[in-house]
């Protein structure tokens, strides 16, 4: 191989190194983002569930306020049954009372359903609380892992960078601005072996002179269909 394409591939290993190196740094952000986002959601949950309980609290206050209420009403009413002027007004007036009573053992019913349903609302809002709880701490953690992994890896770029302006130093410039085009149009590799008589890159059936060019290693061969620079893997 010539001693270019062989600094080359040397050097396009570091950029290849380097470009996952950068990829991972660029999505450390959406990782910790994401992990915020479910803990985000977790305390919407919190939110949730304290509303339920809470609302659930009022409702059995409410009750409470009516069935006293309805209870001060029958005291009152009791009170006004000696000053009642005939058998009529008389009924009427137990009729009413024992329709207030019917209303307080129908709202204590509720009562007590409501009373039961908060038993499980204040269960689940524990359990939410706890596992809020959990999660902040494994975001935490998280949190403090990627910017661990973000310090290393802006490390490991930088070592890159620096090995990579050594190398490319020795290299002559017009090869390096070819080599630097055919990079950046490809996006992956610009230079390739070739493969079961096809370029490494495109895959496409090479010509037996461009393979037998590129056996001699005399001169760079390129490949005519997509420009990569060509080099035989023994």
């Amino acid at each position: 191989m010539l001693k270019v394409l062989e600094d080359l591939v040397v050097l396009q290993e570091i950029d290849l190194k380097r470009g996952a190196l950068l990829r991972e740094i660029g999505d450390l952000p959406n990782r910790k983002a994401l992990a915020e986002a479910r803990l985000s959601d977790r305390r919407q949950r919190l939110t949730e569930a304290e509303d339920a309980w809470k609302k659930n609290a009022a409702a059995i206050k409410e009750i409470e306020v009516e069935i006293e209420t309805l209870r001060q009403q029958i005291a009152k009413m009791l009170s006004q049954q000696y000053e009642v002027k005939n058998n009529d007004q008389y009924r009427a007036l137990m009729a009413e009372i024992a329709g207030a009573r019917d209303k307080i053992r129908a709202l204590e019913d509720r009562e007590i359903e409501r009373m039961e349903e908060s038993e499980t609302l204040k269960a689940a809002l524990e359990q939410v609380k706890a596992e809020l709880q959990s999660d902040e701490r494994e975001t935490a953690e998280a949190v403090r892992e990627f910017d661990a992994r973000d310090a290393q890896l802006r490390r490991e770029a930088e070592g890159l960078e620096s090995e990579r302006a050594g190398r490319a130093a020795g290299i002559e410039p017009d090869w390096l601005a070819r080599y630097e085009r055919i990079l950046q149009h490809h996006g992956d590799r610009a230079v390739v072996p070739i493969e079961r008589q096809a370029c490494g890159g495109c895959h496409m059936k090479l010509t037996p002179q461009t393979i037998q060019d590129a056996r001699r290693a005399q001169s760079i061969v390129t490949c005519g269909y997509c420009g990569r620079l060509l080099y035989w893997k023994e």
